[in-house]
């Protein structure tokens, strides 16, 4: 059933409820004063055809501005859907980018400290202990652990001896539990 077809058989019902019925039926010939409500009744009748059908249309203009803004909130739900999506994929992009020119930074670092320690590898070691000694001393303990036996003992007679024993602090402190 339509819409109209609804509101039509709604209609009905409400016209028989509020006393229709005795209006369809014909008028009693005994007395005059039934005919005097009778003219009373359709026009009051007539009245609330009026009202009743006003406030149909009242209705269906609220449910077509209810339809309207349920359609727009759908297409703004929408479009929020669509630029979250597109702000996701861009901060994916952007942390893949990130995370691409760490490790170029990374390999770039490791490729300038093995260059770094080849040279100083090449070196005398006099020479070698005496730039080793003004590194900062994480950075000169990396690169005492990175060179072999022979190197480090050549290079222990002209390292600073305080550089020295805490490299071989924390050779020995390890060495014992990878030894267990």
């Amino acid at each position: 059933m339509t819409r109209l077809g609804m509101a039509g058989a709604v209609f009905l019902l409400i016209v028989m409820a509020a006393g229709g019925i005795n209006y369809l039926r014909p008028a009693d010939a005994a007395g005059s004063g039934a005919s005097a409500k009778q003219e009373t009744q359709p026009k009051s009748t007539a009245e609330e055809l009026q009202g009743l059908e006003k406030r149909r249309q009242q209705l269906m203009e609220k449910e077509a501005a209810l339809a309207a803004k349920e359609q727009e909130l759908n297409r703004l739900a929408a479009s929020l859907e669509s630029r979250i999506k597109e702000l996701n994929a861009a901060q994916k992009a952007l942390e893949t980018t990130l995370n691409e020119k760490k490790k170029r930074e990374a390999e770039q670092a490791s490729a300038k400290y093995m260059k770094m320690f080849k040279l100083l590898k090449a070196m005398r070691p006099e020479e070698a202990a005496k730039i080793m000694d003004k590194l900062d001393e994480p950075v000169a303990i990396g690169l005492l652990e990175r060179y072999d036996q022979k190197t480090v003992l050549k290079l222990a007679k002209y390292i600073s001896q305080p550089r020295l024993l805490k490299w071989i602090k924390e050779n020995l402190q390890t060495g014992p539990r990878a030894i267990k």
